[in-house]
C-alpha cells in the first residue's frame, strides 16, 4: 500500500471503531517459517504446513501467495494476542 493508502485505511477503522494492528513482513516471515528472509515459496510450505487443509484437493502450487500472506499475518497476530493473554 502507499503511504497515504495506509493512512486512509488507518483512519477509517478508527472512524468505525476497528481494532487496528500493524505487522512488519519481517515479523510475519520470523513468526510461521523462523527467518525474516523467507520466501514466498517457503512461506507457502510453512502456511500448508500449519494449515493443511488449505491443501485438499489442490496442489500447493495452486494456493496463491496473497492467499498465504493473509492467512500467515492472521496466523502471527493471533499467536502475538495469545501471548498477550497468557
Amino acid at each position: 500500500l502507499t503511504l497515504a493508502c495506509g493512512v486512509g485505511l488507518r483512519i477509517a477503522a478508527h472512524n468505525n471503531s476497528i481494532m487496528w494492528h500493524e505487522i512488519s513482513a519481517n515479523t510475519v516471515k520470523k513468526y510461521v517459517a523462523g527467518s525474516g528472509k523467507a520466501s514466498k515459496a517457503q512461506m507457502r510450505r510453512e502456511v500448508v504446513e500449519l494449515y493443511p487443509q488449505l491443501i485438499e484437493g489442490k496442489k500447493i502450487g495452486d494456493i496463491m501467495f496473497d492467499e498465504v500472506d493473509a492467512i500467515a499475518i492472521g496466523h502471527t497476530w493471533m499467536g502475538q494476542h495469545e501471548k498477550q493473554s497468557a
